[in-house]
Order: C-alpha cells, then sequence, then structure tokens
C-alpha cells in the first residue's frame, strides 16, 4: 500500500471481458494519466481527399531494427476507419511552443493545416513545420485490443531538430523540468 493514495483492486474479469464500474475508470484514467508522455499530431492524406490529423500521446519506440514504432487509436474515433486503410502518415512530435495545435488537433473542430504550420507536398502527409521531431511512416501490424486499436508503424524517414518536446501529465501540458544529465 502507497501512503496517502487509496488502492483498490480492479475487478476481476474473464481476461478481455473485464468491465469497469464508470468510478473506476475515471480513477484509472487520472492513475494512468500520472505517466508524463510526449504529445504528436498524426497526419495523413485521406484516401476520400484533403488532409487529416489528430493529437496523439500513444507514441513509443518498438525496435530500431527494424526501425519500428506503435501508436493506437480508440476504436470509436472519428477518424478509425480513415486512419486503417491509410498507406503513410507522420508522426509530428510537437515542441514546447506548440500546445495550442495540440488542442485543436484533439478537438472536434479545428485541425487546419495552413501554409505557417505546415509543410504540403503531393502524394506526402502534412509535416509540422518546427516540429521536435518527424517520423514518416508506413503501417507495418495493427492489433485491435480492448476499445483501441495499437498501431505498428515501420519509418520510412524522420527528421529532429534541436526543439524541446511537448510533454503531456496530468491532464496539462508540461516541459521537463531537470537538468539533462548524460546517460
Amino acid at each position: 500500500m502507497m501512503r496517502g493514495v487509496e488502492c483498490s483492486a480492479l475487478p476481476r474479469g474473464d481476461g478481455n471481458r473485464q468491465v469497469l464500474a464508470d468510478r473506476d475508470v475515471r480513477r484509472l484514467r487520472n492513475a494512468l494519466g500520472r505517466f508524463a508522455t510526449g504529445v504528436a499530431i498524426l497526419t495523413a492524406c485521406s484516401p476520400q481527399g484533403g488532409n487529416i490529423g489528430l493529437t496523439i500521446n500513444s507514441f513509443s519506440s518498438v525496435s530500431l531494427n527494424p526501425p519500428l514504432v506503435l501508436w493506437s487509436l480508440d476504436q470509436r474515433s472519428s477518424y478509425y476507419e480513415a486512419f486503417r486503410d491509410i498507406r503513410r502518415y507522420c508522426i509530428n512530435v510537437l515542441n514546447l511552443q506548440q500546445h495550442r495545435l495540440a488542442v485543436d488537433f484533439a478537438g472536434r473542430q479545428g485541425r487546419i493545416f495552413g501554409p505557417q504550420d505546415w509543410e504540403m507536398e503531393a502524394g506526402s502527409p502534412p509535416r509540422l513545420k518546427q516540429a521536435a521531431v518527424r517520423f514518416e511512416c508506413v503501417p507495418y501490424a495493427a492489433y485491435p485490443t480492448g476499445d483501441h486499436t495499437v498501431h505498428i508503424a515501420r519509418l520510412i524517414d524522420f527528421a529532429a531538430s534541436d526543439a524541446e518536446a511537448l510533454v503531456f501529465c496530468d491532464g496539462r501540458f508540461t516541459q521537463l523540468a531537470l537538468q539533462r544529465a548524460a546517460v
């Protein structure tokens, strides 16, 4: 038991069929939110034409050889079908100054690909100017898991800048506070 922290066991289910009460879902979401993550905008050219994008923070490296990353998407997302059929996309890791874009692309409206923020090239996904890092990817595998699908992507190109990455923790945007130390 941790001091000063309410602890409870999650209800036991039959593996994939465990259902949490609304109160437990909120508590679990808050607990998971204590883990700091980077913030990125996933962009692509829609199969129907035009550009699409959404904010994600479920992004992680998987392998260096071959170069693989993962991200996940809620199966109830309005973009679920579109990203299932996309053959190339870009994961744009936001810098500290780009928190407004994270909010715009997380909402139901917004998602404006203005030339002041985005590089556009025919046949390529939109690439965010001044991103901390950009990863261009092609799908490698997808695994429906619970209420999300975990997407594994193979990197085909990347570009990194010196900009500090935006961080999301405890329901708000922040930055790393510790001095960087050599590892």
